[in-house]
């Protein structure tokens, strides 16, 4: 089978929809699906705009426009930079896939069959400066095969009365090695959390948060990773587009506690990241961490003010016994989302069209 996805223009920069995206790619490939990618230019067909970002990312900003250094895909996948809407408009074979608000579109007037058009949503996008709500719900009632990735935004589909399947998220515990972890015991006074400038992951919050508790826990470690990072001296190590190395085992494999400020998650990966890797998870109570969470059994859910955010972890830095008994249920809880069960729900979708559950 033929499998498209359409993505915005790449960057070249660690995210989490483009990698969630490419994991199923490659997932795809290994069962011998013929799978491609496009990155699209938002612009018209045949403008200058087109014309001048072709050449911009052809001949002087190659390494950003034109590679994947970040993330690992498989070498017998179609990788097509810099396309036009044309080129994906004129796609006639094989499922094509929506993968942001800006490629429905492209999508639906694409010339494959209707029950091959889906739509692929990781978040309810009205964040994005270039979007409002209005648009993102026009969007979703394209009439295009909705695939959403948690339960929070099937109830946003019902609530505009269109249909979509749950198909959750996961964790490939294969990009991962745990085996020589450090029990979460032994790791000291130690927090990590992700750095992001988007205001709905509220860093800056949290980080002022974890400034006030380290005058109490003086020795406490900070590790911050993200795309960009806060360089602030309360900050004890940071990691900018970490990879999946450092992600193992020198941030979550470190980390006593996993802190997510974000206000709201369309699924909160990060979290069952570091859950696989024994850290005790706190999170302000933001949508996508009730899709794999239970708070007080498998994470520390809390109301999203600072107050709530530093005795929560308070309590996890002062209680250890509690702090364990969350990383134990959240070791269990982790091993549940696997790629392999996800992934063979999409290819099962994409192959008989849309499923209504």
């Amino acid at each position: 089978m033929r499998i498209n996805f359409i993505l915005p223009r790449s960057t070249n920069t660690p995210m989490g929809g483009y990698k969630v995206v490419f994991q199923y790619a490659n997932y795809f490939s290994d069962k011998g699906h013929d799978v491609h990618i496009y990155f699209v230019i938002n612009a018209k067909s045949n403008s200058f705009a087109l014309l001048r970002a072709r050449i911009s990312g052809r001949f002087f900003k190659r390494s950003t426009y034109r590679s994947i250094s970040w993330f690992k895909l498989q070498d017998n996948i179609h990788i097509h930079y810099d396309v036009s809407s044309n080129i994906v408009k004129s796609i006639k074979q094989g499922s094509v896939i929506a993968t942001h608000w800006s490629t429905a579109r492209l999508v639906l007037d694409s010339n494959v069959r209707e029950k091959d058009k889906f739509y692929f949503i990781q978040d309810f996008e009205s964040f994005d400066p270039s979007a409002d709500e209005r648009m993102i719900e026009e969007t979703w009632r394209f009439g295009l095969n909705n695939i959403v990735i948690s339960k929070w935004l099937q109830y946003k589909a019902a609530e505009l009365n269109v249909p979509a399947i749950l198909i959750p998220n996961f964790i490939n515990q294969k990009e991962f090695d745990i085996t020589n972890l450090v029990p979460n015991m032994e790791r000291g006074d130690t927090i990590s959390f992700l750095w992001h400038n988007n205001s709905r992951k509220q860093s800056r919050i949290g980080l002022k948060v974890l400034k006030k508790v380290k005058k109490e826990f003086p020795n406490l470690k900070i590790i911050e990773f993200g795309a960009t990072v806060s360089n602030d001296d309360a900050v004890s190590e940071s990691y900018q587009n970490a990879d999946l190395e450092s992600l193992s085992n020198r941030i979550y494999g470190q980390s006593a506690i996993y802190f997510m400020p974000s206000s709201v998650e369309g699924w909160g990966l990060t979290g069952l990241e570091a859950m696989y890797h024994s850290a005790a998870v706190i999170s302000v109570n933001n949508g996508g961490i009730n899709e794999y969470a239970v708070n007080g059994e498998s994470a520390l859910i809390i109301e999203n003010n600072e107050k709530a955010m530093y005795e929560g972890i308070m309590k996890l830095l002062r209680d250890k016994a509690y702090r364990q008994y969350l990383v134990k249920n959240g070791i269990e809880v982790a091993n549940k989302f696997s790629l392999s069960k996800s992934g063979d729900k999409f290819i099962n979708v994409l192959g008989g069209g849309f499923i209504n559950e």
